[in-house]
This record gives structure tokens, sequence and C-alpha cells, in this order.
């Protein structure tokens, strides 16, 4: 999440970062993240749009080696 604030946009995190808002939704376009979701980050997924099985919190996404090559699309409530 700090990547896409720094980057990106501003307007996201109202949790935080503590993947209870969904402003940080994006999918993984190219690659594999192998990590799995915790209950609160599946439960926060389900309440935003647009939600496929590539969506996740950018704010649960650790930033480490594993996410090198990896590609996101930022998801906003206009898709």
């Amino acid at each position: 999440m700090e990547l896409v604030v720094d980057r990106y946009y501003e307007d996201i995190g109202e949790c935080l970062g503590r993947g209870l808002c969904g402003t940080c939704h994006v999918k993984l376009i190219e690659g594999s993240l192998n990590d799995t979701k915790d209950l609160s980050e599946t439960k926060t997924l389900n309440q935003v749009n647009y939600v496929d099985n590539t969506s996740r919190l950018a704010c649960q996404i650790i930033l480490d080696e594993k996410i090198n090559n990896l590609t996101f699309k930022i998801i906003t409530d206009h898709k």
C-alpha cells in the first residue's frame, strides 16, 4: 500500500493498512503470489466491488523479493 500511496494515489488507506476498508484493492495481472489471504482480508474483499480470484488488498501484501516482477492493477469504484 505504501508504494501505491507514494506513487499513484493519496486517497486510499482509510484503515491505515489494517485490511479493513478495501480502498487499496488491487488485482494481480501478471505473475503468481503464493501467500494466502487471512480471514480479515477475505471479509473486506467480500464487501468491495469488482472482486475476483486475483483480488488482494495492497496493504496485506508483504514488500519483499517475492513480489519482484509481479504486475498489479489498482481497482477503484470505477473499475
